[in-house]
Order: structure tokens, then sequence, then C-alpha cells
């Protein structure tokens, strides 16, 4: 019984950690997507989801690209959150973030300021966020969007998450 129990605990711990780069606590929004990544839906594995689309690298599961439709503007920082270490409760405090410095990119002509949200942990790979950006869909109507990123942090992952971020398009 208790192997069971500890067994069946152990199988959640995959999903929790491969959704823990997706929390950026903004206000989701439903309805249909009007942007993509069509560099990366013709490479990876795209599943769409009641607020977004996900690209998936099929060599890593842990590697993807979310364009997420939020519910609204998001709040308008002087500087990036700091980046989060996982924390794993086994302390009484979490440990302090680290201060980091803006990321630029554009996306369908507009700036963007992008950042690191964690350091990643176990089998979870660093977690990056663009800020909440608003995008003008065909129909002429004002949406709202986040694109969080998972990715290994390999060399030059930098200009690669920038890379991938200037190539999301309208539909």
């Amino acid at each position: 019984m208790q192997v069971t129990s500890f067994l069946s605990r152990l199988a959640v711990i995959p999903m929790l950690l491969l959704t823990a780069c997706v929390d950026s606590g903004t206000a989701v929004a439903k309805g249909p997507i009007s942007l993509q990544q069509p560099s990366l839906a013709a490479r990876w594995t795209s599943q769409e989801e009641s607020d977004g689309v996900r690209y998936t690298d099929p060599k890593s599961s842990l590697t993807f690209f979310f364009i997420r439709k939020v519910a609204g503007p998001g709040p308008v920082r002087t500087q990036p959150p700091l980046i989060q270490q996982m924390y794993s409760g086994e302390t009484p405090q979490p440990p302090p973030g680290k201060p980091q410095a803006w990321k630029y990119t554009n996306i369908l002509g507009q700036p963007v300021r992008w950042y690191q949200q964690d350091m990643g942990g176990g089998a979870d790979f660093p977690g990056f966020a663009t800020e909440v950006f608003a995008v003008t869909n065909a129909q002429g109507k004002r949406e709202y969007y986040e694109i969080i990123i998972c990715h290994g942090m390999g060399a030059n992952y930098v200009s690669q998450i920038d890379f991938w971020l200037r190539g999301v398009t309208l539909r």
C-alpha cells in the first residue's frame, strides 16, 4: 500500500515540473489564438490548448515554446523580476532570487521585453517569458499575449530564444 501511494505521487512530479515554467500568474483568456510560430510548427509537435498553443521539441519534451493568450495588459515593470530558484521545501525559506537585466526582441514589428523566470532544477529546464504584449488580430480586435519558453540554456540560448520570438506571426 505504501509503495503504491509513493509511486502514484512520483508519477505526478514530471507534470508539475513541466507546468512550473508556465505559471506566470497572469490571468488567461479563452478563445481562438491569433499567433503562431511557423518554423517551430514545421519541426516540433504543436498542441492547441484552451488558452494558447504549445510547440514541443520532439528531442526533449522539456524544451517548449508556449504562446499564451491572456485577459488583458500586464503590469508595467521598471525592472525584470528576480530569477527564482526551484524550491524543494527542505529549508525554511526559498533561496533569494537573482537580479537580471531585460532582454529585448521584436515580435510582429513591436519591441517586446523578456526575462528569465527561474533557473530550473531537477528535471526542469529554466523558464523564460515575455512581458504581456498587445496584438491586433485579423478582425481588428486587440488581444494580449505572453510567450513562455523552457530551454536547456545550451550554447547561444539567448540568440536562439530571440530567433524563436522574432518568428511569431499572425495566423
